[in-house]
C-alpha cells in the first residue's frame, strides 16, 4: 500500500517522498524514495516501523540513473527477503498450527479359566461388546492351546481405556463367581437324571448354564454323588431342575431319602458359596477367634491361622487402596442389588469386604453383612463401593456356627446366658486363647446345618469348658449331637 509518512527533522527538505508498507506479523517496512533536483543520483532510505513508531532510516541505498530500475527492484528484494526471514520465522513458530502427536496405544493380556469363557463372551458374544463399546478398546482372544487349563484375552487401546476394560472384565468375573456344590441322591433316581443316552442330563445342562456330574462310583453306602459347576444363579437353577425332575417321579416320602454330607447346605434349601471358610469334620483342635455373636448358637468364628495373617494384610492394603479420591470415584455404585459384594467403612474407621442381604425399598438404605467378621450395619449407597476384584479371592473367614452339646431351656436365650458366652469367648484384642473342635451339625431354622463346635478357654485358672459353664450357671441343658462327627473325637490335648 502507497501513503504519506512525516520525515523525521533529519531528512534533507525539497523531498519527493513515497513509500510502501509491506505486510507482517511484528515488523512493517517503509521504503522512502527521495529524489535529490540538483542530483541525477537517486538515493533510497528504508526505516522500519513497528506499530505507530518509525525508527530512523538504517540503510541508505545510492542509485544511479542507468541502474535505477534494476538496482531499485534488486536491493528492495533482498531487504525484504532480511528483514522479512525473522518474522517469516517467528510466524512459522507461534502462528502455524502443529499436529498434535498421536496419542500412545497399549495392551495388556489376562490369563482366563477355560470353564469362565463362555459367561465372559456371552451369547452371541454380548458381554464381550458391551465391553468394547463401554470402555473403547478391542478385545479379542489367543488361539486355545490343549495343554493349557486357560485362555489368553488380550485388551488393546489407550492406557487409561485398557485399565478400565480390564477392570470391567475382573469386576464381571467377580460377580459371576464358579460355583460347586455336592450332594447325594439315592442310586435308583441315576438314571432318571441322566437320561437315554445322556439326553436328561444335557437338557439339563442347557436350560441352567451350569455343568452337572453324576458320579456312579461312588454309591455304596451314600447313593450317588452329584456335582453341579457354575455361577450361583446357574448352580441354585440346576439344583432346582434335579429336585423337580425326582419329585415328579417320586412320593414326598421317597424324595426324603436323599443323602448328603454332614458339613454341605441342603440341596432343597440352600447351598454354601464356595468362596466360604468352612470347618471340616474331624477332630482336629483350633486355635479360633470369635468375631460376632447373637447367643450361644449363633455365633460367627475366625480360624487364627496364616488366613487371619492374610487378611489382616489385606484389610490393610484395602485401607490404603479405597482412601484414595480417584479409586472411590472408579468404584462408585449407581445402584446395588441382594448379594452384590461391597466394601464399607466401619464404626472403627476402617474399610471392610461386605454382601448387600438387605434393600430398603423406600430408600437407597442397604443392610451390609461384613463377611470376614460376621458383624451386620445399615448403610446408605453413597456410604459403599464396589469391591476390586484383587480383593476378592481371599475366602470370607467369618464362619457361623453354633455351641455343642448345649440347647436352651426357655424359647430364647437369656440375656445373662450371652453376656456369659461373650465374657468366655470374645475379646476384640485377640488376646484370649480360645480352642474350639468341630464335633458335629446342627441345622438351623433354614434347614442349613453348620458347624457344632466345643469351645474352650485356657485361662490361667484352667481349662474352661464354655459349654459346661453355661450349664453350671443354669443357663442350658447338655444334649448329644443331633448330627455325629464324621470322626469321633478322641482325648485330644487342649492345650
Amino acid at each position: 500500500m502507497t501513503s504519506s509518512i512525516r520525515i523525521p527533522e533529519a531528512s534533507v527538505p525539497s523531498v519527493q517522498l513515497t513509500y510502501t508498507r509491506i505486510p507482517s506479523t511484528s515488523t512493517q517496512i517503509v521504503c522512502a524514495t527521495i529524489k535529490y533536483t540538483h542530483f541525477s543520483a537517486v538515493e533510497m532510505d528504508f526505516f522500519v516501523v513497528h506499530g505507530s513508531r518509525l525508527i530512523k532510516p538504517f540503510l541508505r541505498v545510492k542509485i544511479f540513473p542507468f541502474s535505477v530500475g534494476v538496482t531499485l527492484i534488486g536491493s528492495g528484494l533482498a531487504i525484504i527477503y532480511y528483514l522479512r526471514k525473522d518474522d517469516v520465522d517467528d510466524e512459522c513458530a507461534s502462528d502455524v498450527p502443529v499436529r498434535p502427536c498421536k496419542r500412545k496405544r497399549t495392551f495388556t493380556e489376562i490369563q482366563i479359566d477355560k470353564d469362565r469363557i463362555g459367561h465372559l463372551i456371552g451369547k452371541g458374544g454380548i458381554n464381550i461388546k458391551e465391553f468394547q463399546d463401554k470402555s473403547a478398546t478391542r478385545i479379542t482372544f489367543k488361539d486355545e492351546v490343549p495343554t493349557d487349563n486357560f485362555r489368553v484375552c488380550v485388551i488393546r487401546g489407550l492406557p487409561s481405556n485398557v485399565q478400565k476394560a480390564e477392570f470391567m472384565i475382573k469386576d464381571f468375573l467377580a460377580k459371576h463367581k464358579m460355583e460347586t456344590l455336592e450332594f447325594f441322591i439315592p442310586q435308583n433316581t441315576c438314571g432318571l437324571i441322566i437320561g437315554k443316552g445322556g439326553s436328561t442330563i444335557r437338557l439339563l445342562q442347557k436350560e441352567s448354564g451350569a455343568k452337572i456330574l453324576v458320579d456312579s462310583s461312588d454309591f455304596e453306602v451314600k447313593g450317588q454323588k452329584v456335582t453341579i459347576k457354575g455361577t450361583s444363579e446357574e448352580v441354585n437353577k440346576a439344583k432346582n431342575m434335579i429336585k423337580s425332575k425326582i419329585e415328579e417321579q417320586f412320593s414326598p416320602s421317597e424324595c426324603s431319602g436323599i443323602q448328603r454330607r454332614p458339613n454341605s447346605s441342603d440341596i432343597f434349601e440352600s447351598f454354601e458359596s464356595s468362596n466360604v471358610e468352612t470347618l471340616d469334620s474331624g477332630s482336629e483342635v483350633m486355635q479360633v477367634h470369635v468375631s460376632s455373636l447373637r447367643n450361644p448358637s449363633s455365633f460367627y468364628i475366625q480360624i487364627a491361622d496364616e488366613r487371619r495373617c492374610k487378611l489382616k494384610k489385606m484389610e490393610e492394603e484395602m485401607l490404603a487402596f479405597y482412601e484414595s479420591a480417584e479409586n472411590q470415584q472408579l468404584h462408585k455404585l449407581e445402584s446395588a442389588s441382594v448379594g452384590r459384594l461391597v466394601v464399607a467403612k466401619y464404626s472403627d474407621g476402617k474399610w471392610y469386604r461386605g454382601t448387600v442381604v438387605k434393600i430398603k425399598s423406600s430408600s437407597d438404605l442397604l443392610k451390609v453383612f461384613y463377611v470376614d467378621y460376621g458383624d451386620i450395619e445399615w448403610k446408605s449407597l453413597s456410604g459403599v463401593l464396589a469391591l476390586n476384584p484383587k480383593f476378592q479371592d481371599l475366602k470370607h473367614q467369618a464362619i457361623l456356627c453354633s455351641l455343642d452339646g448345649i440347647r436352651k431351656i426357655e424359647e430364647s436365650w437369656p440375656e445373662e446366658a450371652t453376656d456369659l458366652f461373650e465374657s468366655l469367648t470374645y475379646d476384640p484384642e485377640w488376646n484370649k486363647k480360645l480352642m474350639a473342635r468341630v464335633e458335629g451339625f446342627s441345622a438351623s431354622n433354614n434347614n442349613v446345618y453348620i458347624p457344632s463346635v466345643s469351645l474352650r478357654s485356657l485361662e490361667e485358672e484352667g481349662n474352661l469348658s464354655v459349654t459346661e459353664e453355661l450349664i453350671a450357671k443354669g443357663f442350658g441343658e447338655a444334649i448329644t449331637s443331633s448330627i455325629p462327627n464324621l470322626v469321633p473325637g478322641g482325648d485330644e490335648d487342649w492345650s
